[in-house]
C-alpha cells in the first residue's frame, strides 16, 4: 500500500512539473526565469 502511494505522489509531481513547465512555455518566459524557482 505504502509503494502505491508513493507511486501516485511521484507521478502527481511529474504532472505538476509539466503543467508549470508548458504554462512558463507558453508565456514565452526565458530561461531564467524557468530556472529561477530551482534556485530557492
Amino acid at each position: 500500500m505504502m509503494l502505491d502511494l508513493l507511486r501516485w505522489h511521484g507521478a502527481e509531481e511529474v504532472e505538476h512539473k509539466a503543467v508549470a513547465f508548458d504554462t512558463m512555455k507558453h508565456l514565452r518566459a526565458g530561461t531564467g526565469a524557468r530556472c529561477a524557482p530551482s534556485c530557492w
